[in-house]
């Protein structure tokens, strides 16, 4: 199951990879295309860089590249994504990998309430709920979301507090792509569980 979920993530972060190469009309800046191969798997061939640096620079240039053809996706006030979340560094009978389900509204300017769900595993048991507020900035196609969210944790059967930064890359007019990074506030010893995370999502 977890090689499963593991697929899924690694596919996930692969959409956002393979759009990079995709040409884009009405770009304004692109750094020069890293030195890349193409490997085959279950869902075709796939470009993916050789290495860990033209990783970086593969990912770095597709959300610091604009497409103005897009520049409208994120002009909705609401969104919503689907996708998996690692947890590294949680306390035991914390599981390292979960599904997220999250949905956010535009309640005041760029001001945004949100409400994300992950769950542990197929069957849907409960991992923990949280909601709070995020703050868009919106450059093009390009949307930084930096939140703060109070939740409780089922599994910890504990409240904790989590802040982070959501980079969201328009993919069609109401579709996009996006990763996470966030830090929980569980008020335990010891370094805080890190949240790295990959969707998609479209916004209404």
């Amino acid at each position: 199951m977890k090689t499963i979920r593991h697929i899924a993530l690694v596919s996930l972060i692969t959409v956002g990879i393979a759009a990079a190469g995709l040409p884009a009309l009405g770009q304004t800046n692109s750094p020069p295309a890293p030195v890349v191969t193409v490997i085959s798997n279950q869902m075709g061939q796939v470009t993916v860089p050789v290495d860990e640096g033209s990783f970086i620079s593969t990912v770095l240039g597709y959300f610091t590249s604009f497409n103005t053809n897009l520049a409208g996706t994120f002009t909705n006030k609401g969104m919503a994504w689907a996708g998996a979340s690692s947890i590294v560094g949680g306390p035991s009978g914390e599981p390292s990998l979960v599904n997220e389900l999250g949905a956010s509204y535009a309640v005041f300017n760029a001001f945004d309430a949100e409400l994300v769900l992950r769950n542990a595993n197929v069957a849907g048991t409960v991992d923990s709920l949280q909601g709070g507020v995020a703050y868009g900035l919106v450059m093009v196609d390009t949307r930084l979301a930096p939140y703060l969210d109070g939740g409780y944790d089922w599994n910890l059967k504990k409240m904790y507090a989590e802040c982070g930064l959501r980079v969201q890359k328009a993919l069609t007019t109401h579709t996009f792509a996006q990763v996470s990074y966030g830090v929980q506030v569980l008020g335990t010893k010891g370094s805080p569980p890190q949240v790295l995370g990959a969707a998609v999502g479209f916004t209404f």
